[in-house]
């Protein structure tokens, strides 16, 4: 009798729940409000129903900026210098800076203007990142192609402000076995990575432009959507050799620098190739076109293919014997390629790094770098 009541009050519960459920929603470009503005303040006033959330870090904005501009009279509060900066910030009350309203969490958040904000993000870089070079960095054009490690990418771009224009491109969702190299949660299930990575970087600078690729990579895409965008550098994270191939091409006829970290069980094994001032082989002809052939010709199995590349590309030296019995396992014992969350955030690191020092002028070749724990 309690069993088959707590049945039935189950089955009620899941069937309401089921109404509720939704994938995560997706990326929407910010709504950005000037509240000097009387229509600004008009639509903002017309959208209160919809908002659930509101920051304002105004206090901790006020505090940091002084810190930057003061910075040998950091933490003084009592000074008549800190009292006429926080009175010019907030005269302006509510119309100080920029208010954004992000669709997806239904949150309103007072940003400071671009300047500031930028200030603000990168102020702790200094001088290990000059100025001159930061500038350099938020005028530059990146492209990251595939968001899992590509993800990391990001993550690790964003915070030495990388790129004022961002190209991303991937056409998977976030899976649960994503979660071991993807830096997102359960709520994220379902959701596509590209609106994953897209959120992180409207909340972290929503100035910020973006250009998505939802359909992935292909020749075609290459040419017609992100060459008008005129990217400074490649970032190569695709699994389809086919298309690491094309990326190839692509960047040497327009002379665009490619970066590429393979995380390879406990090693990453980093690849800069530097089309731009180089004139050098595809993949540093690591692989003949007879085996570019096989490995794209859907005549081997993943296993086949894993093997080829970690002998021939990734070289057998810098296979672990797990790997390699990890790679034979493939579709026999398990569902794909091994990877480690460890590996893939320090390819984040290492890729970023590389872009980095290749966007401020520092002399960086082409070759292969192998980075280990």
């Amino acid at each position: 009798m309690g069993q088959s009541f707590f049945g039935s009050q189950c089955n009620t519960i899941m069937s309401k729940l089921a109404d509720l459920t939704r994938n995560p929603e997706v990326w929407h470009p910010p709504q950005k409000f000037n509240l000097i503005s009387s229509n600004d303040q008009k639509q903002l006033e017309s959208m209160l129903d919809d908002i659930q959330v509101v920051r304002d870090p105004l206090l901790a904005i006020i505090d940091e900026l002084y810190d930057i501009e003061h910075p040998a009279k950091k933490g003084d509060r009592k000074s008549v210098t800190y009292s006429e900066f926080v009175k010019d910030i907030t005269s302006a009350g509510e119309k100080y800076g920029f208010w954004f309203y992000f669709q997806w969490s239904k949150e309103l958040i007072r940003y400071p203007k671009k300047e500031d904000l930028r200030k603000l993000r990168t102020s702790r870089n200094k001088n290990l990142i000059t100025q001159k070079e930061q500038d350099k960095l938020y005028k530059s054009t990146v492209a990251v192609f595939g968001l899992s490690v590509g993800s990391n990418v990001i993550d690790s771009m964003l915070l030495s402000g990388v790129g004022g224009k961002l190209i991303i491109a991937d056409m998977d969702d976030i899976n649960p076995t994503n979660l071991n190299r993807i830096r997102a949660d359960f709520s994220d299930i379902n959701g596509s990575k590209l609106d994953y990575s897209a959120k992180l970087i409207s909340k972290t600078d929503p100035y910020l432009e973006q250009v998505h690729l939802r359909n992935g990579i292909s020749p075609e895409t290459l040419t017609n959507t992100v060459l008008k965008h005129k990217p400074d550098i490649l970032v190569d994270e695709v699994d389809d050799l086919s298309i690491k191939v094309a990326i190839r091409f692509f960047a040497k006829e327009h002379e665009i620098p490619v970066v590429m970290a393979t995380d390879v069980g406990e090693k990453v094994v980093l690849d800069i190739e530097r089309y731009d001032i180089e004139d050098i082989q595809p993949l540093h002809g690591k692989l003949t076109e007879a085996d570019l052939k096989l490995v794209t010709n859907g005549s081997l199995s993943q296993q086949e293919i894993g093997l080829i590349i970690a002998q021939k590309f990734i070289g057998i030296d810098n296979v672990s014997e797990r790997t390699v019995h990890s790679l034979q396992e493939v579709g026999v014992s398990l569902p794909a390629w091994p990877q480690l969350g460890e590996t893939a955030v320090m390819s984040g690191l290492a890729v970023s790094n590389i872009i980095r020092r290749i966007l401020t002028g520092e002399k960086i070749c082409s070759g292969r770098q192998i980075i280990t724990f």
